[in-house]
């Protein structure tokens, strides 16, 4: 199944959607690749329940598409802003297809990936925004498991296996474990951002709130060296 829905877990058994006019997109297929009646089947009952779902007999291909996509995750999660990041997030993007190119795995191009993204609209809810990636909701909630390993982990996993570079991968899932280990569970609100070479750019932030990723903000004053000094080799 390749999902994009902009959801979040409020509370126990309480999801918000921000995705109109549908509940958001989730297509099917069969692994590894192919169609038949129960996918046509699924996808029927999915439409009927509010989402957007489309048959694909190649939804590994989507699927690793999706994967690049969410090579920021990590990234967005651990950093105060990602304003200043771009760079960063599409130097742990090209990393990500390099390993699959390397492993000779075919996946959506970032263009057919955005195309169905904007497929959906987002909406507020209750009056607010969508607070951001499954990974930062994770870390805002404390939770002790997330899919960073499974994520910029797997690209890790190709790229030592093919013999392509991953050092990305490894600051982004380094990253993030040193900054769960700093966020306190509380309330969202607003800060400053990080400016390069500043005090703030300069040390891992102890966050007063969840969305205060500030582990991150030091690979800004390395970004021309990121994948080798954005943080210590694990």
């Amino acid at each position: 199944m390749y999902v994009y829905v902009l959801s979040a877990l409020v509370a126990p058994g309480v999801v918000n959607c921000y995705n109109a006019p549908t509940l958001g997109a989730l297509d099917i297929g069969r692994y590894p690749t192919g169609s038949d009646s129960v996918a046509e089947t699924i996808t029927g009952q999915l439409r009927n329940a509010g989402f957007d779902s489309i048959v694909r007999p190649d939804i590994m291909r989507w699927k690793r598409g999706k994967l690049v996509t969410n090579m920021a995750n990590a990234i967005g999660a651990a950093c105060s802003t990602m304003d200043q990041l771009g760079d960063i997030a599409a130097g742990a993007r090209e990393e990500a297809e390099r390993c699959l190119a390397a492993a000779q795995l075919d996946y959506a191009s970032a263009g057919e990936v955005r195309d169905r993204a904007t497929a959906q609209e987002t909406r507020l809810v209750e009056g607010s925004a969508f607070p951001g990636s499954s990974t930062v909701q994770s870390l805002a909630r404390g939770a002790e498991a997330t899919e960073v390993d499974y994520l910029s982990g797997e690209v890790a996993r190709l790229g030592r296996t093919f013999g392509s570079r991953r050092r990305s991968m490894r600051a982004c899932r380094g990253s993030y474990a040193r900054c769960r280990g700093r966020v306190p569970h509380r309330a969202p609100s607003r800060r400053r951002s990080c400016e390069p070479g500043s005090k703030l750019c300069d040390r891992r932030l102890a966050s007063p709130h969840p969305y205060d990723r500030g582990s991150f903000c030091r690979a800004r004053v390395y970004h021309e060296q990121f994948e080798s000094r954005c943080l210590p080799a694990r």
